[in-house]
């Protein structure tokens, strides 16, 4: 999966592909969520979309049968896309939905690195629809940041930086700035292109939003927000500023 091109209509007919031909039920949930996910953030969703919610949910119900563990990834892929649908259809279930997820969640979740991912990325996603509070209380509860910058976690180079930046978005609109500016301040240490190329875009912008209302809504980190909107199409993150 690749964040930076998930908004583009031919990188998306190549996942579908991959995931009709694939017999692996996970890529099938994952795909058709991740999809979902580049509709949502490129503002580009339409009723026809809906299906592939619908065959997620078809897919995720199958999984869980045919494996006993949790699968951390597809499992927050899947509740990611099916979160922002009910936020996009302004429907009455997403509290319902957003409680049983994280209900299912510390039922099965058992191993330390699944609870993290899982909670890392759903807090992230919960962050773009202004649920900070529900995505605080998985952050605290459930993230292992030792874990995360474990040498032994293979994709601790990627999952940190993408924890620290959504943290500290949680940390800001929850009004404790101070914290929020702490971390802020050890990103700005970080060299944003070294960053991996298939979480990079992603990353930055969330990075370039936090540092545009930390300082005051400088125009220059509006530029580079915008730089990545043109290259990305996150259309959405407009409605974060």
């Amino acid at each position: 999966p690749t964040y930076g091109k998930i908004c583009d209509v031919e990188y998306q007919n190549v996942l579908k592909k991959y995931a009709t031909n694939s017999k692996i039920v996970h890529i099938k949930v994952f795909v058709n969520s991740f999809i979902f996910f580049g509709k949502f953030i490129s503002n580009s969703l339409n009723v026809k979309d809906y299906k592939l919610i619908r065959k997620a949910e078809k897919e995720v119900l199958r999984m869980q049968k045919e494996y006993d563990f949790f699968c951390a990834f597809p499992e927050a892929r899947f509740a990611i896309a099916k979160t922002l649908f009910l936020y996009h259809t302004e429907s009455l279930e997403l509290e319902n939905f957003i409680n049983d997820t994280i209900l299912y969640f510390e039922k099965n979740a058992v191993e330390k690195h699944d609870k993290t991912i899982f909670s890392s990325y759903y807090s992230n996603a919960l962050n773009l629809i202004g649920e900070y509070e529900i995505a605080n209380e998985l952050q605290l509860k459930y993230i292992d940041t030792d874990f995360l910058s474990s040498e032994d976690y293979y994709h601790s180079y990627a999952q940190l930086p993408f924890y620290k930046v959504s943290r500290a978005i949680t940390l800001l609109n929850l009004g404790k700035t101070e914290e929020s500016k702490e971390i802020y301040n050890e990103f700005k240490k970080l060299n944003l292109t070294e960053l991996p190329f298939d979480i990079r875009d992603y990353v930055e912008i969330q990075f370039y939003i936090l540092a545009y209302h930390l300082n005051k809504k400088d125009e220059i980190y509006l530029k580079k927000i915008q730089e990545i909107i043109t290259k990305t199409n996150f259309q959405y993150f407009n409605s974060l500023l």
